[in-house]
């Protein structure tokens, strides 16, 4: 398994992947407006302090896709998760662990401090996310309000 930036030939295949994860359970979202989609997605990996890093096998077919942003912090640079996601048929194989690992391995390497994330308490993610080392902030809480 490798760990690469997503190419632009990749990115089709990483599309297709993120809706079959995410409109599939636990999550049941509905990308119904594939504009909405594409705009999110471009979001995620046309900015300037964008990290889009993909998990591969060895005939390059992305297993996984990690899409975040990187940014300073005066205790280093953090990575920040906005999308972590394996193809739905290759999942509780372990490769969500062997992703995390190669991730960190390469943010330690390009002098990374700190890999954050949110994620829901109610879904498989969180106990993923705790077996993996991650850990609840205590002094942290993710606040949201609609816009009415």
């Amino acid at each position: 398994m490798n760990l690469k930036k997503l190419e632009k030939k990749d990115y089709s295949a990483m599309k297709r992947i993120f809706l079959d994860v995410f409109s599939n359970e636990p999550w049941f979202d509905k990308w119904r407006d594939d504009k909405q989609l594409e705009k999110y997605l471009h979001q995620l990996t046309d900015n300037k302090n964008s990290l889009s890093l993909v998990l591969t096998n060895e005939r390059d077919e992305i297993l996984g896709v990690s899409l975040g942003y990187t940014f300073s912090w005066w205790q280093g640079d953090e990575y920040y998760i906005k999308e972590f996601f394996i193809k739905r048929n290759r999942q509780n194989e372990g490769l969500g662990s062997k992703f995390i690992e190669k991730l960190n391995d390469y943010l330690k390497e390009i002098g990374f401090k700190y890999i954050i994330l949110n994620t829901d308490k109610d879904t498989p993610a969180f106990h993923f996310y705790q077996k993996n080392d991650f850990q609840l902030e205590e002094k942290s809480v993710f606040m949201s309000r609609i816009v009415d």
